[in-house]
């Protein structure tokens, strides 16, 4: 791993950090719980203890100045108040732009005007804060230090009785211990199976500057708390093999102040220093030290500072290191048979996402030649064969699930985000609102969760500005002062619904009538349902907005969004508005934008691939009665349908065509005519390039087992032809197809 790819996962746990900030924050906003104080301090320390790590300093030292304001609300919790949360969000964006102006600028040691003067103004209003809660807070009897209180204990101690049935371990692996095929861990994870850990902090100070760092080194070194019924000499057999591969000191409960006076002397760390990581290690009623006050594996000694003083820490500064906890057994969370489990240890892996997009490009070649292998098993009329084909595709079939279920992510990803749109919207616009999440745990493909973040924000900004009355418009109408802003999700017949609803004024179909008629898109002879008109919000440029705000009015709406779901190969299914109650806008996602399972037809000599969610039943035309002016609707068991020529629709020429698949979307059916009916098929999605972008009522292409290509068909194409989303009703879509023309000899069989 080079510095850029250490930098990178730096930058990513960064985020991953912040995110759970975010959450917490808004959690807190809710309800003030010394839990959740807990965490977020959690987050914060360990975002310190990284910038540590990378010599982040600027990072590091705004982060522990933010850290020493929470710790006074851990103390305090009733003075923390939903009005804390703003600064605590700015504080958060702050760290963000820190940390990549950091790692951009660090080399020069400046960062830019726009970074400085924001850092200067949030350590100011930190320290103002610091200072009005000194105020507020209940005077008490100043507290000795952490250090303080140490040093008394191992200078007048006879010895550390509080540490009966533990033991402390002061480890410290050569720099070349990797080179030795030495991995601390693995022996750190041994422990388990002899107790339980209480906890295991990592010592930083040894971590060179970020140019120096040498991965194939080791840096770091461990202070562990091990509660056993095992005798002192299991615990050194745990360590046998690496004795010499370190310093490893191991005190017990009949350990005295001299044993640490002199386990001080052997360690590479100032006596200052380790006087302060022995008070960051969490303690309860069996373990030394509890005369700290530190209560349980959440709350964690703070170095003394200044609280009036916002300047960074230098470089030099003992404080400017941390001991951060490692993922391991925390403190008194778990017993000690759980504990034993290391198994469960490392529940995850992060995977680079290229890596995964790799994969499953390789499946989707996989499933393209075990189309092939079929049409060869076939042609052959070779039984062992077509036997061994069944169980290559049974194989094929389980990898391609797997390894798709390795891409999916939690959709809630993107709800927690629009907490923080919400927030920052209601508080531009001056509004009350509550944001109401359901159906987080539905899961989609990581490339859909990535590109529907846009559409979504801009939709419920949407909701938001144009929805939602301020708090004195709602009173008025009768109506609570806090509106609500609803996302629902749920799975459904292989797709993914997202709703996003309002309880605001809804849409004015009058208001939209007649900024349709200034735009040209109607005239005053135009007889247009309401429900139509609510949809010409979808055209470019449209809005109802007369003025210009950050929100509104710029004429860059939701055509926009619209355009991005469909880009997806997803749909506006249903807009439903009722004015003066409220707004609910319903997408259909895709599960997977990489391989889909399909149904191969045939029209004019090209081929199509219909998305088999979407085909409700196959049939003759000839079989059903046709009704219309133009014979263009038929009866099937009594539903009046529209259908659809595929050839005219692509302008191929028509043939005789006779086959029919009719497709659905919710409760709406229309049938495609086309020649033949080729049966399923799965596909492998690829991209149709520039020639295939804007082609209408295509969403990709795929490849034949024969190597012959195959159009795959935006359903929704077709439905919103049927509805006249462009002004009008339509017969047929107008797909013209530029470049795609029936082969002289027909593409052949698949």
């Amino acid at each position: 791993m080079n510095m850029d790819e250490i930098q990178k996962a730096f930058l990513i746990e960064i985020r991953d950090l912040l995110d759970r900030m975010e959450e917490s924050l808004f959690q807190l906003q809710q309800e003030t719980t010394p839990a959740e104080l807990d965490a977020l301090f959690r987050v914060l320390h360990t975002i310190k203890g990284n910038s540590g790590i990378f010599q982040a300093r600027r990072l590091e030292g705004f982060a522990h100045v933010l850290e020493n304001l929470l710790d006074k609300y851990r103390n305090e919790p009733p003075l923390f108040s939903a009005s804390d949360v703003p600064l605590f969000l700015s504080c958060r964006d702050h760290i963000q732009a820190l940390a990549a102006a950091e790692l951009q600028e660090g080399a020069t040691g400046t960062l830019s005007d726009t970074v400085e003067q924001q850092d200067s103004a949030l350590r100011e209003q930190i320290a103002a804060r610091l200072q009005s809660i000194g105020t507020v807070a209940k005077k008490t009897d100043v507290a000795p230090t952490a250090s303080e209180t140490v040093s008394e204990s191992v200078s007048e101690g006879p010895a550390l009785q509080h540490l009966a049935g533990c033991y402390h371990i002061s480890f410290r692996p050569n720099a070349n211990a990797f080179l030795s095929g030495l991995d601390p861990l693995n022996f750190i994870r041994f422990l388990t199976n002899l107790g339980e850990l209480l906890c295991v902090y990592s010592v930083l100070d040894g971590m060179p500057a970020s140019s120096e760092f040498d991965p194939q080194k080791s840096y770091l070194g461990y202070e562990i708390l091990l509660r056993s019924d095992e005798p002192g000499s299991a615990v050194e057999d745990a360590f046998e093999f690496i004795r010499d591969d370190g310093i490893l000191l191991i005190h017990t409960g009949n350990s005295s102040a001299a044993d640490y006076e002199a386990s001080i002397k052997r360690l590479p760390e100032s006596r200052q220093r380790l006087l302060q990581i022995w008070s960051e290690m969490p303690f309860d009623d069996n373990v030394w030290l509890r005369s700290l006050g530190a209560s349980g594996q959440s709350k964690a000694a703070t170095p003394a500072s200044n609280p009036s003083s916002p300047v960074a820490q230098p470089a030099h500064s003992p404080e400017s290191k941390s001991a951060q906890q490692v993922a391991l057994p925390a403190a008194g969370s778990a017993s000690p048979q759980a504990s034993k489990q290391s198994g469960m240890i490392q529940s995850t892996l992060r995977v680079d996402a290229g890596r995964l997009d790799s994969l499953i490009n390789l499946v989707g070649e996989l499933v393209i030649q075990s189309q092939t292998l079929r049409q060869l098993s076939r042609s052959s009329g070779d039984a062992s064969l077509g036997a061994s084909t069944d169980t290559i595709e049974r194989l094929i079939e389980d990898l391609r699930e797997q390894s798709m279920s390795l891409r999916m992510v939690e959709i809630g990803t993107v709800f927690q985000k629009m907490r923080r749109v919400v927030h920052d919207a209601a508080a531009n616009l001056n509004k009350k609102v509550k944001l109401k999440l359901s159906g987080e745990e539905t899961e989609l493909d990581r490339s859909v969760v990535e590109r529907i973040q846009d559409p979504m924000i801009h939709l419920v900004r949407n909701s938001i500005d144009h929805g939602l009355g301020t708090p004195e418009e709602r009173i008025a109408v009768g109506k609570s002062d806090t509106g609500t802003i609803e996302l629902r999700a749920f799975q459904d017949m292989g797709h993914v619904v997202v709703e996003i609803s309002d309880d605001g004024k809804g849409i004015s179909a009058e208001a939209v009538r007649r900024r349709a008629l200034e735009k040209g898109i109607i005239t005053e002879d135009t007889e247009v349902d309401p429900t139509q008109l609510q949809e010409y919000i979808f055209h470019a440029g449209f809005s109802t907005r007369d003025t210009v705000s950050e929100y509104s009015g710029r004429g860059v709406g939701l055509d926009v969004v619209k355009q991005g779901i469909e880009s997806l190969g997803g749909t506006f299914v249903q807009l439903s508005s009722v004015e003066g109650q409220g707004t609910t806008i319903s997408l259909r996602l895709p599960l997977t934008l990489a391989i889909i399972d399909g149904f191969l037809v045939r029209a004019s000599g090209i081929h199509f691939v219909v998305p088999l969610d979407t085909v409700f039943e196959c049939t003759e035309l000839s079989a059903h009665k046709r009704t219309g002016s133009a014979g263009n609707f038929i009866n099937l068991r009594g539903e009046l349908i529209p259908i659809v020529h595929l050839p005219g629709a692509f302008q191929l020429g028509q043939q005789k065509a006779n086959e029919l698949i009719v497709i659905k979307q919710g409760q709406r059916r229309i049938g495609l005519v086309v020649d033949e009916l080729l049966g399923e098929y799965q596909t492998v999605v690829r991209s149709g390039g520039r020639i295939l972008s804007n082609l209408p009522g295509v969403s990709g292409v795929t490849i034949l087992g024969s190597g012959q290509i195959a159009y795959i068909l935006d359903v929704a194409t077709f439905f919103g032809a049927r509805r006249g989303l462009d002004g009008g009703p339509a017969p047929e879509p107008a797909l013209a197809v530029a470049g795609v023309a029936p082969s002289p000899t027909g593409p052949g069989g698949i």
